[in-house]
């Protein structure tokens, strides 16, 4: 048990002073190491013992996914905070948000970076703030569609391939 406890008190104190992805990594390899310790775990034959370690571990992996949405939430704390100079509101936050969790990690994040950059320096301008956030609303739905539906027509395609029919 306290080697187990011990992986857990390093992986929370890496969690804290890396970046987002090292995090995830972090803590995928921690939930793997602790999922193998607990079924390498032999039964004790006193159960109120194995109960009360298995609720402490229970709480620490918890406190692991706690850790980790409160660093993903400072993430996006961190770059809203910056960037409230291009005048985003809450709602472009939120669709930022929603186009991070819908589309793979790096697609999503060069397509919000240019959008920011389309946003203050073009549409801002050009639109005016309303209209400039309905483009924003827009193109982040848009993409959400296009991404989900081009992937839908590319399993239909593989599955009539492989002899299935509609």
């Amino acid at each position: 048990m306290a080697n187990l406890e011990a992986q857990l008190k390093i992986a929370i104190s890496q969690l804290r002073n890396n970046t987002l992805e090292a995090r995830k990594q972090i803590y995928q390899e921690t939930r793997i190491a602790l999922r193998r310790g607990l079924e390498t775990k032999k039964p004790q034959p006193a159960g109120e013992d194995v109960a009360l370690e298995l609720a402490r571990l229970e709480w620490a992996i918890r406190n692991c996914e706690d850790l980790l949405f409160r660093a993903r939430a400072d993430a996006y704390l961190k770059k809203t905070s910056s960037s409230i100079e291009t005048v985003k509101t809450r709602s472009m936050i939120r669709s930022e948000f929603l186009v991070d969790l819908a589309l793979p990690t790096s697609k999503a994040g060069d397509f919000i970076d240019n959008l920011e950059k389309l946003f203050s320096e073009n549409w801002v301008p050009k639109y005016g703030i309303r209209r400039a956030r309905l483009i924003w609303h827009r193109q982040c739905f848009g993409l959400v569609v296009r991404y989900w539906f081009d992937l839908l027509l590319s399993t239909v395609e593989r599955l009539k391939k492989i002899g299935f029919s509609f």
